[in-house]
């Protein structure tokens, strides 16, 4: 959809082998914009835990003239090895128009290291500090040799003496053969800001303004995003943080600031010409002005060039030199800091100071820090020239600027809002004779095989305690299916609570489970009681069992209330090998294999039966069964309960003479 919004959008992409998406880049206008008017430094960081594919996101941010975080570009990638990032970076050169910034900044992955010297042989590579200090908090528990290395990163020293302090560590805490000091020190060109004095940064030596960036997406993508809602919500967080900077050009122009600093005057006119956060920096810097004063000043011999010596308050063994031309009005300054990040240092100030200058120089004012921004200047006349790019982003910024003041008025009443609905879209209809074919910026790919121009989503990624089969349905689409029961098949439950294993048998509604333990010990018993069939059995015993066969009501105790019995057995059993089978709803025990059925007779009526078949029981050993049937005499009534005994053996201690009693007393 952008590329076709957008005329100078620019996106591409790379397939795997099985028609997936493996690689994606894409930049749109407004971030061009910004790099043709930012992009002198330029930081590189990627972010994890942003989409359900564990694919990395790198991202291209900046420094605008406010100094908030601007993002150039973004990429998404299967990977971060080295030809991944050879394809990011040349897409990334490709979409600039093969512009290359001055500076790159990046978290220290040597990978990327080496494709940017590769593809920006003259572009400055510095680590970020942070990181830096961090692996320094986590190699080194010495305080003091933290402290040193500290100073080491940050302190404006030259190269001569940024190397004289590093000796000197290393002699006084005995780090001569620290392996990690020694790696350190071979990549001190890359991070030590003695190494960078003069080389332009705009400031910035860390890729916190990335992580910042990280920040703000991620309230709007998580890791488990996928694809077709990761572009939408990634766009709305890059709209919402580029909307900020109309807040800060707002500030800007109808801010206003008290001029309290020794240098009114100068403090008034370089308000007037750097934005407000600009404004703030150098007048701290004008303040530092007091610290230093000149002492000598020494005249070229044949030129009007003027050499300005400085020393410090207090600490008269630090010296500056400033170096001045007239003839075009420059100042040069040995800490360099103007030359780094684009803004004057107390030094020079000191020097207009001394030469009574109440203004600004001219010579001094970077344009990408002034309120125009570094932006292409929207001029008629040079918006008339040339066909390139750049003249025809001079006349699109022209005409949108123009348009904009116009919905503004007639976005004030209805009538304005009709009007202005109806000559927009008889403008869009006339313009289109004015318009050339348009060039595609999305990479069409040829299609393999006849198949069609579409991307499959990456393989989505399982992340730890993920089972495989929950990867296979997210792959297949079925990411909200869940486990499924090992006995019936069934999503929703699990194999402790399927149906087809729960008996309800609980007054309480409570479940008791039927379980193969339960059918073993029937089996058990019945195995028993096929073996002692010469057994004799005794009189009580064979009116109970009449009694179950002929369906007669057990009638219990004094109260009088009636019970139905349930109970049958076989006959010729000995005492200790009784098995009682429940019988059916007809009264009649089952005679044909000798397996009765565990039940229970409550008070409310006789629970569910379950007869398995003598089949199922034959695999099964007798030693496995674990519970057995126990009988207890209420005072009320007859009860029979299923009670759980350790596993040792089956126990059939059931006094057969006390249940007998109990029926032949009915």
């Amino acid at each position: 959809m952008k590329g076709h919004e957008e005329e100078y959008f620019f996106g591409r992409y790379t397939p795997d082998g099985e028609g997936r998406l493996a690689n994606l880049f894409w930049r749109d206008t407004e971030s061009l914009l910004d790099y043709n008017a930012f992009g002198d430094v330029v930081i590189i960081d990627s972010t994890y835990k942003t989409n359900i594919y564990c694919c990395p996101v790198i991202l291209f941010v900046g420094s605008n003239n406010h100094r908030g975080s601007v993002l150039f570009a973004c990429a998404i990638v299967a990977n971060e090895k080295e030809e991944t990032f050879t394809w990011v970076i040349q897409k990334f050169l490709e979409s600039m128009n093969n512009k290359h910034p001055k500076t790159v900044v990046t978290d220290g992955d040597e990978v990327m290291h080496t494709v940017l010297n590769k593809l920006m042989p003259t572009t400055r590579h510095r680590l970020c500090a942070w990181h830096i200090g961090r692996n320094i908090g986590q190699n080194v528990k010495d305080a003091e040799v933290q402290k040193e290395l500290g100073k080491m990163i940050y302190a404006s020293y030259t190269i001569d003496e940024w190397e004289d302090a590093w000796d000197n560590m290393v002699d006084k805490f005995g780090l001569e053969n620290n392996i990690w000091i020694t790696a350190l020190y071979e990549k001190r060109d890359r991070w030590a800001e003695a190494f960078f004095r003069g080389q332009f940064c705009a400031g910035m030596c860390s890729t916190q303004r990335c992580e910042g960036y990280n920040g703000k997406i991620k309230t709007r993508i998580g890791r488990f995003t996928v694809f077709s809602d990761f572009l939408p919500r990634f766009d709305s967080g890059v709209r919402y943080l580029r909307n900020r900077v109309l807040l800060d050009i707002y500030k800007s122009k109808n801010h206003k600031r008290k001029y309290d600093s020794h240098l009114k005057r100068v403090e008034e006119d370089v308000f007037n010409i750097f934005t407000d956060d600009i404004f703030v920096v150098i007048k701290g810097q004008i303040l530092l002005e007091a610290r230093f004063s000149v002492t000598s000043r020494i005249q070229f011999g044949g030129s009007e060039d003027l050499m300005f010596y400085l020393s410090q308050y207090e600490r008269p063994n630090r010296s500056w030199t400033v170096l001045y031309r007239p003839v075009d009005g420059v100042y040069s300054c040995s800490c360099l800091q103007y030359e780094s990040d684009g803004i004057l240092c107390p030094h020079i100030f000191s020097i207009l100071k001394y030469q009574n200058v109440s203004v600004y120089p001219k010579s001094m004012i970077l344009d990408r820090w002034t309120k125009g921004g570094g932006r292409l200047k929207i001029d008629h006349t040079a918006a008339k020239i040339g066909d390139n790019m750049s003249g025809r982003l001079l006349r699109y910024s022209a005409l949108m600027a123009e348009a904009k003041k116009a919905c503004h008025n007639l976005a004030y009443s209805t009538e304005g809002f009709d009007t202005g609905m109806v000559q927009l879209c008889g403008l869009v209809e006339s313009s289109k004779n004015y318009r050339g074919s348009k060039k595609p910026r999305v990479a069409d790919q040829e299609p393999d095989n006849g198949m069609c121009n579409v991307l499959k989503d990456p393989v989505i990624a399982r992340t730890k305690g993920m089972h495989g089969s929950n990867v296979a349905a997210a792959v297949n689409g079925n990411v909200g299916e869940g486990n499924k029961c090992g006995k019936c098949g069934i999503p929703g439950h699990n194999i402790r609570r399927c149906p087809l294993l729960v008996v309800e048998t609980d007054l309480a509604g409570k479940s008791v489970k039927s379980g193969r333990s339960a059918q073993s010990r029937r089996c058990d018993k019945s195995t028993k009681a096929d073996k002692s069939g010469n057994a004799k059995q005794s009189d009580k015993s064979a009116e109970a069992g009449n009694a179950a066969k002929s369906g007669i009501a057990v009638k219990s105790g004094k109260d009088g209330e009636s019970r139905k019995a349930a109970k049958s057995m076989k006959g010729g059993n000995s005492r200790k090998a009784a098995k009682f089978g429940n019988g059916d709803q007809s009264g009649k025990a089952d005679k044909s294999a000798g397996i009765g059925r565990t039940a229970s007779v409550h008070e409310q009526g006789a629970c569910e039966t379950v007869n398995p078949s003598k089949s199922e029981f034959e695999a099964i050993e007798v030693n496995q069964c674990k519970v057995v049937d126990s009988t207890q005499r209420s005072s009320n009534s007859l009860e029979y309960v299923t009670a759980s005994v350790e596993r040792d053996e089956c126990r059939d201690d059931v006094e057969m003479a006390d249940l007998n009693s109990q029926v032949g007393d009915t």
